[in-house]
């Protein structure tokens, strides 16, 4: 990255960045889309590891051939796991109730994901937009192994950008006009777009972004 612009002014209602980024190849023709892999430190592990293991699509034995590297706990999470801007479902309610040791915290959560708690359950999450990280800290009873969280917590997925440059203007550069999304609950909490806001918050000088085109 070598610019990060605010092109609006403050309290106009909206945030929008233009950011200019220099590309490493000089191979690129034309490109219509931008996708971002970024990675933002979400929570603090320890420095623990684990080796995940890809089984085969045919048998689901795992794949013997495949050359298995230990990575840090901390690193799959920030890599694999959208625990910031993903809002679990009602079946991840019904699985911490499983692993709550506090009595009152069990309750609530079965009570969450009973047919009886549904209207609760949508106030309390998907109408505030509550994440998975969110919703951990307010039980912070529930001790889910890291088996059940791979499965219940949705991927981190990439997220498109349109280009605003031309090839043929500027010549190994990819330029970006980025809103910043921000919005407000009903409960008037503050709620900011995950990579957008990351975006806006980067120093240009000597930064590198790992991104793909498509």
């Amino acid at each position: 990255m070598i610019m990060n612009k605010q092109l609006t002014k403050v309290n106009c209602g909206r945030n929008v960045h233009h950011f200019e980024l220099e590309t490493l190849s000089s191979d690129i023709k034309w490109v219509m889309f931008l996708r971002f892999s970024l990675v933002k430190i979400l929570m603090l592990w320890k420095p623990l590891y684990i080796t995940v293991e890809p089984k085969s699509i045919q048998t689901g034995i795992p794949d013997i051939s495949v050359t298995r590297t230990p990575i840090k706990l901390r690193t799959f999470v920030e890599l694999a796991m959208d625990i910031t801007s993903a809002s679990p479902r009602r079946y991840f309610f019904e699985v911490m109730s499983f692993f709550a040791t506090a009595e009152h915290e069990k309750e609530r959560l079965q009570y969450f994901s009973s047919p009886k708690g549904r209207d609760d359950l949508y106030q309390y999450s998907q109408k505030e937009r509550k994440t998975v990280l969110e919703v951990s800290e307010d039980f912070p009873s529930v001790q889910m192994p890291l088996e059940w969280l791979v499965q219940l917590v949705p991927p981190l997925k990439t997220r498109p950008f349109s280009i605003s440059s031309s090839p043929a203007s500027h010549l190994n550069q990819v330029h970006l006009t980025v809103s910043v999304v921000s919005w407000m609950t009903p409960f008037k909490r503050k709620r900011s777009g995950f990579y957008s806001t990351w975006l806006s918050g980067l120093d240009p000088k000597g930064v590198q972004i790992p991104v793909w085109f498509s």
